[in-house]
């Protein structure tokens, strides 16, 4: 790649020693290996007391300060919490509160999340996805969700958890290295490339109409990071 990326992990949770900090810290690891990057995970237990000593950021202390920048200088932020009370911890949220609107616009994002059991594992896409939606960050489409069995002694002890960190490394990293070096691509632009065109063609000359609003509608769920588009619209443009 054409410079070296810096991926950073953030850990809400509140404790120390954490599962969630473990987890974040060995993703972020892993994506920078991939990448051929650096990775620094931050803490925010140590931080708690700082976060809510102001109400607004320029009222908070040097340490949050320089915390809140290097996570809008990220290449790629993998962000976890453990289930409090079906959502994120509020020390995850109160830190995001502080982090400019439009300082994460396109950045590309991992979710993680912990809890005691599997029926929290719905967190990553009910709570934590929407949050990274109101940044329009582009959260990446494969989540990493840990119980508290695939943990032993703050370790991480589960093959099956270590296959999907795995998993979700290599088939995101296509999308990482297109956005964070382009030219690795020879300046293609898949996305650019279809919504910019007055035409999408078929191999018969163009597409009617309401195909061509079709394949817009799926190509700008994915430019905005949602992946959503209406069912109809899918299988109009399949």
């Amino acid at each position: 790649m054409a410079r070296t990326p810096h991926v950073v992990g953030v850990s809400g949770s509140p404790t120390a020693p954490s599962r969630t900090t473990v987890l974040v810290d060995e993703v972020a690891r892993s994506f920078a290996e991939a990448t051929g990057g650096t990775s620094t995970t931050i803490e925010l237990a140590p931080l708690l007391a700082e976060l809510g000593a102001a109400p607004f950021r320029s009222g908070l202390s040097p340490r949050v300060q320089q915390a809140l920048e290097t996570v809008e200088a990220a290449d790629v932020i993998v962000v976890g919490s453990p289930a409090y009370r079906a959502t994120y911890t509020g020390l995850f949220k109160l830190f995001f509160d502080h982090i400019g609107q439009y300082a994460l616009v396109d950045k590309p994002i991992v979710l993680t999340a912990t809890g005691g059991s599997d029926r929290h594992a719905l967190l990553v896409e009910h709570q934590m996805r929407p949050l990274f939606g109101f940044f329009q960050s582009l959260t990446l489409p494969l989540g990493i969700y840990a119980s508290e069995s695939d943990f032993r002694d703050y370790a991480i002890s589960s093959d099956d958890l270590r296959e999907r960190i795995n998993t979700t490394v290599s088939r995101t990293l296509p999308l990482l290295r297109s956005h964070i070096d382009p030219e690795s691509l020879g300046g293609f632009n898949w996305l650019s490339q279809h919504l910019d065109r007055e035409v999408f063609s078929d191999g018969d000359g163009g597409l009617e109409q309401e195909d061509q609003r079709s394949a817009r509608e799926c190509a700008s769920a994915v430019a905005c990071g949602s992946g959503v588009a209406s069912a109809d619209a899918l299988a109009r443009a399949a």
